[in-house]
């Protein structure tokens, strides 16, 4: 019922939008949603009051009507176009538009064009593609994050030294396997996670990145060295002995909020441009509203492929089956463990999924600080 009364608001381009509520399971895969409910979100998206006079800067006025041109990342296309083309005949049918989508094989600069004589028509269109997009985004897989490496080698070693403790101390707790450590050389601190899509938008990110190295940092840390520390654990849901992650608490070594400061910072600015997502940045705030500083040593998405398989073959429900740890006793023998402390020398945009020649994650680009 609060659905259909108070329906989820959406911000696009300064303006606000309604969304009735569709039957679109998260879970669902894209091609499940592509077949069910695209043309549905498509059709279910209204403009709110707005003057018909309001800027439009994007429409341009042509002889035979008006006519709009969109930047989007062409892993989108197919929520535009929808199974067998059925959302985009959909949108033209409702909106009496012409929407022409680029090819698979198109360059990155190719634009969805949307055309039509009617203004109101173009404008209605253009709002469902570009809320397409958005739902499409919204189904794509984080593809980078900002990280600070900590895979110093005082701290690799000390990291060793709590793996070999808690497998011998702990080793029949559930769940747990030497698998679900973190690769000591994959050691970071996170700052944010994103969704870039296109060559165009991670070198908007690395310009951020480069224009965060002249403001942020520089007005964050003062001009002084961040030196860090790594001592005790937490995690972040509310059952020790079902455990999915598992990290080491930070903190600057000279007391002050410097690096929360900055982190705090970082995270606002990738927000305010579109490129860090409201949606992961809330998951990962303190009660207070400070991004939580964390360093990843367990992960129950580690676990040996086969493991996770074996797992999966046994549940029927649609959601991946996930392996919790029991950390009780992890918590009770190596609450107040002492990873060690490193001077914090870059900032790195990585990509989640590509590791480079020393063991790191690949990076697009850094930043010295």
């Amino acid at each position: 019922m609060d659905d259909i009364l108070r329906p989820e608001i959406f911000h696009l381009n300064g303006r606000l939008y309604r969304k009735n509520p569709v039957n679109t399971d998260d879970e669902i895969s894209t091609d499940r949603w592509l077949e069910t409910g695209a043309g549905e979100v498509a059709s279910q998206l209204q403009l709110e009051d707005i003057p018909d006079d309001e800027e439009t800067s994007h429409l341009t006025k042509t002889s035979e009507g008006f006519q709009v041109s969109l930047s989007l990342p062409s892993a989108f296309y197919k929520f535009i176009i929808g199974r067998q083309g059925e959302t985009k005949k959909q949108l033209e049918r409702e909106t009496k538009t012409s929407i022409k989508v680029p090819s698979k094989g198109s360059t990155a600069a190719a634009n969805i064009v949307i055309t039509g004589s009617d203004r109101s028509g173009v404008l209605a269109a253009t709002r469902r593609v570009q809320m397409l997009g958005d739902e499409g985004r919204s189904r794509h897989e984080w593809t980078h994050f900002l990280s600070i490496p900590l895979n110093t080698t005082s701290i690799m070693k000390q990291f060793e030294q709590f793996k070999e403790a808690v497998m011998t101390t702990c080793a029949h707790a559930q769940g747990l396997d030497s698998s679900i450590f973190q690769n000591p050389h994959k050691l970071h601190l996170t700052i944010g996670v994103l969704k870039l899509c296109s060559h165009e938008e991670e070198e908007k990110a690395c310009d951020l990145l480069s224009e965060c190295s002249r403001t942020v940092v520089k007005s964050e840390l003062c001009g002084r060295p961040a030196i860090i520390q790594i001592q005790g654990l937490e995690y972040m849901n509310d059952d020790p002995s079902a455990v999915d992650v598992l990290y080491g608490k930070v903190s600057l070594a000279d007391g002050s909020d410097r690096l929360q400061c900055l982190v705090d910072q970082l995270v606002k600015h990738f927000t305010d441009a579109g490129l860090m997502q409201q949606d992961y940045t809330h998951i990962m705030q303190r009660e207070y509203g400070d991004v939580k500083m964390h360093v990843t040593l367990m992960n129950t998405k580690l676990r040996k492929e086969q493991q996770r398989l074996e797992a999966e073959s046994s549940r029927t429900h649609r959601r991946k089956y996930r392996e919790s740890f029991d950390a009780i006793q992890i918590f009770q023998e190596f609450g107040q463990f002492q990873f060690g402390e490193a001077q914090l020398k870059s900032i790195h945009l990585s990509e989640r999924h590509n590791t480079s020649a020393d063991g790191y994650y690949a990076t697009r680009c850094q930043i010295s600080l």
